[in-house]
């Protein structure tokens, strides 16, 4: 049911059943450019075998979608804020399907260096994909809404992850031939949905609807220009950053580093590498939907926070003890928990973070949150991985559990301050029917 909204008589709020279709177009994208980012990690024992490298070379071909976000992410922020919803994501798109089609000519065993040259493409534009999805939710769908498009985006994102984790089982017991032959076929597999989702986009693509979905978006689009200090004397803002920091690149860093932990740890480990990376990221589909879901009807942000840092604590120690026992279901029923808690989170705090720094460009303040993210994800993926090299992956992932500490210390700082809703109340006093708008 689409709402039509009285605000005054000239104003007239609508949602239009378009959205759906953009969302869908840009949930593909992700799914695909997830896909691709952790495709070599998650068959890093193939990809060392084939191409001769060591694991901390084939870590940078998932630690590439960290770059933009770092060194860019403030003119890709202000890039979408300029050029808005279609421009960026045909743009996007189309290097993707660059991206795809020099993959093609990598299978050369000598050509590491372009395969990692070929991943610059979807890993940079997976980040762009990601920085689109708050300015789509809070564009095209109501504030109630917002939420949901980013846990389904986030869901997407997990899902395309989840497929990167079977192929340690497509890959098992092949020969160099063999190797080479699936990946000319995945490549192959990329282009064509690429292109696909491009030629899509050049006819369903809209910037803005005719109508603003709320009052919020109307009164965004009517904001004067701030400065960026703005967002730094704003002390919610500069928490959730801080928490990114410690949480953000850590969840990153924590899929990158998983095919380590398991090889080092347990027998029949291609079978317990597909399920476990299959499982956490399958599950974290259900957290990424399920928490918005709490917060549209219990919009507590700060104490909904405060509990999936606890609780992404709690079962990270029970995964540690998993590794530490080589218990094969204490590491599913941990992994499944935090793929829940872990996706749960991540959503939480990109929305919390466009509703405490309302009405500032949500492409802008979500770059910076991803920046800290981006730069904890570097930092954590080398301690860790150069930890599990000298010592052993379970002390190595002791990290996660100092990082998570501090992280819920900051957490308690958090006020209950709503900006976005505030902004919303009129509208919610002045509704009056709804009804279908094609």
């Amino acid at each position: 049911m689409e709402n039509i909204i009285i605000v005054s008589d000239e104003n007239v709020i609508k949602t239009y059943k378009r959205r759906y279709f953009i969302l869908t177009l840009l949930s593909a994208s992700i799914f695909i450019s997830s896909f691709q980012v952790y495709e070599q990690s998650s068959i890093a024992d193939v990809i060392i075998r084939y191409y001769g490298v060591t694991y901390v070379a084939v870590s940078w071909t998932a630690l590439l979608e960290s770059l933009p976000s770092i060194f860019l992410f403030y003119h890709i922020g202000k890039f979408i804020n300029y050029y808005q919803l279609r421009k960026t994501m045909l743009l996007a798109t189309f290097f993707c399907v660059i991206g795809s089609f020099v993959k093609c000519f990598t299978l050369n065993r000598n050509h590491f260096w372009l395969l990692i040259i070929s991943k610059i493409f979807p890993c940079f534009c997976y980040s762009i994909f990601y920085y689109v999805a708050p300015v789509l939710g809070a564009t095209w769908f109501k504030p109630s809404e917002a939420g949901l498009v980013i846990g389904t985006l986030f869901a997407s994102s997990s899902l395309g992850a989840a497929a990167s984790f079977t192929l340690p089982l497509l890959f098992k017991h092949k020969n160099i031939e063999e190797i080479k032959n699936l990946f000319l076929i995945l490549s192959l597999i990329c282009l064509l949905i690429y292109s696909a989702l491009l030629c899509l986009m050049m006819f369903v693509l809209v910037d803005k609807p005719p109508k603003p979905p709320s009052v919020a978006a109307k009164k965004r689009s009517q904001a004067k220009r701030m400065p960026l200090k703005v967002l730094f004397t704003n002390r919610n803002f500069v928490l959730i950053m801080l928490i990114s920091f410690f949480v953000a690149g850590l969840i990153h860093s924590f899929r990158i580093t998983l095919n380590k932990s398991i090889l080092s740890n347990f027998e029949m480990k291609a079978d317990i590498l597909s399920i476990t990376g299959i499982l956490y990221l399958i599950f974290g589909i259900v957290g990424g939907l399920m928490s918005p879901a709490i917060t549209r009807k219990y919009p507590k942000f700060k104490i909904i926070i405060i509990l999936h840092l606890f609780l992404i604590l709690l079962f990270t120690l029970l995964y540690l003890f998993s590794l530490w026992l080589s218990s094969v279901w204490l590491l599913y029923a941990s992994i499944s928990s935090l793929g829940i808690t872990f996706s749960g989170l991540i959503v939480l705090l990109i929305d919390y973070t466009v509703e405490v720094s309302f009405p500032f460009p949500e492409s802008i303040s979500i770059s910076l949150v991803y920046l800290t993210g981006s730069v904890s994800s570097l930092i954590l993926t080398q301690i860790v991985t150069i930890l599990a090299e000298h010592l052993c992956t379970l002390s190595a992932n002791l990290v996660f559990v100092f990082a998570q500490t501090i992280a819920i210390l900051l957490s308690m700082c958090l006020t209950k301050e709503m900006r976005r809703q505030a902004a919303n109340r009129c509208e919610n006093a002045n509704e009056v029917n709804s009804s279908d708008e094609l």
